[in-house]
């Protein structure tokens, strides 16, 4: 109990930054909140880890990377799309306001598939579920900012504001080629993106990996250069077929 007690004194001020940091991060009024409920090292199972095991789990759960990623991976997780107002939106929704709890629950049965388990809990806020032999691990993982858009439902919506400008640029430059004087609009089909299953199979990393190159990568190939439209031997040397695109 003394080495919990004094390894969750030593992590007050980093569990307060963090709370600080993800407010700071939304840039508005919300209002972070962290609790890390310690009934888990009151079990045998927790007491038989050395002391200076217990308080580095102590320790890794004060900073919980899967809200701001570690020291080596930089800003991961929540923190990293708190400047998006669907992220603030859906907080505000599932917490019913501005105040944003977020429940750390450490599963000393190991029931919890590494790394951890994000979800909702209605009208309360986020709870991430980790096993206690993995929570050490917790700082190694490069992947949580699809991770916590993934149990926000958001993989697709953020991924498409992240890669918007980059969108738009490449579209532009199409529309230059062809000597457009107005702006052409390009619908891409994205209820039927998401929901085929060759897209839901995939995990949340590889979802918005998919969304990020359907949004640049994809169109870059389809429209610059020499194969495309851009390009000095491409669709744009063309009159006749720059003709029928603007006049459709």
């Amino acid at each position: 109990d003394l080495v919990v007690a004094i390894a969750v004194d030593n992590a007050t001020d980093a569990k307060k930054q963090l709370e600080k940091r993800l407010g700071d991060a939304s840039s508005s009024s919300l209002r972070f909140q962290l609790a890390i409920p310690l009934d888990f090292t009151k079990t045998e199972i927790f007491r038989d880890l050395e002391p200076p095991q217990q308080a580095d789990i102590i320790t890794c759960l004060y900073n919980l990377p899967p809200l701001v990623g570690s020291a080596s991976s930089g800003s991961q997780g929540l923190v990293a799309v708190l400047e998006h107002s669907p992220v603030v939106d859906r907080l505000r929704t599932v917490c019913g306001g501005d105040n944003i709890s977020v429940t750390a629950v450490v599963r000393v049965d190991d029931s919890i598939v590494a790394p951890a388990r994000w979800s909702i809990v209605e009208n309360s806020g986020l709870q991430l579920e980790v096993s206690l032999s993995h929570v050490l691990g917790l700082p190694k993982v490069g992947d949580w900012t699809p991770r916590v858009l993934d149990c926000l439902s958001l993989v697709e919506t953020v991924g498409r504001l992240q890669t918007n400008a980059e969108h738009e640029t490449i579209w532009s430059a199409t529309l230059k080629a062809l000597h457009c004087d107005n702006a052409i609009p390009l619908s891409i089909d994205w209820d039927s993106f998401v929901q085929s299953q060759e897209y839901r199979s995939l995990s949340a990393a590889q979802r918005l990996e998919a969304v990020h190159n359907v949004q640049t990568h994809v169109l870059r190939h389809l429209f610059h250069g020499d194969a495309g439209v851009t390009g000095p031997r491409g669709l744009c040397e063309f009159e006749q077929v720059t003709a029928v695109i603007r006049k459709d």
